[in-house]
């Protein structure tokens, strides 16, 4: 079982570990998801953390959720909602090199240049913060929240789960 970095919850290890494997086939569209305590002993978490991953890939419009049927992977990805976008531009950032490890982000700032509220900015910011991309910046003013790009190695996943 892989435990999550320093950096990076078991939701955001689980998350980003069924994101990786439904992008590269591991869960075929129109498909469901294995029964969830399969799932969540496949991952290595408990049942609460997989609820909460698969909550966040429904939002992101990976799978689609039903209070009577396993989730399901969706053929065609639905539109994310503005935190789960925030979130993938975070992502994107950080992978493509445009924020860096030791960067500053302050997710106020985020929400003026995306033209999003500030606590949608700052859900997304939580997200990212999970999945290990971005950690607290500790500061003197408990009024002003900054966040730092983590090193690479705090968020690295692995491409399958033993």
């Amino acid at each position: 079982m892989n435990t999550p970095t320093s950096c990076q919850t078991v939701v955001g290890r689980a998350t980003g570990v069924l994101r990786e494997q439904i992008a590269s086939g591991v869960y075929q569209p129109d498909s469901p998801l294995p029964l969830l305590q399969s799932l969540a002993s496949r991952l290595g978490v408990g049942s609460q953390a997989l609820h909460q991953a698969l909550g966040r890939l429904a939002a992101e419009g990976v799978v689609e959720r039903s209070s009577t049927a396993r989730p399901t992977v969706r053929a065609e990805p639905a539109e994310p909602t503005p935190v789960a976008q925030v979130a993938q531009l975070l992502r994107e950032r950080v992978a493509g090199g445009t924020y860096v490890p030791g960067q500053a982000i302050s997710p106020a700032a985020l929400a003026a240049e995306l033209g999003v509220s500030c606590p949608v900015a700052e859900a997304g910011c939580a997200w990212s913060r999970q999945e290990g991309y971005l950690r607290d910046l500790m500061l003197h003013s408990p009024s002003r929240q900054e966040l730092v790009v983590c090193e690479p190695s705090a968020y690295t996943l692995p491409a399958t789960v033993p």
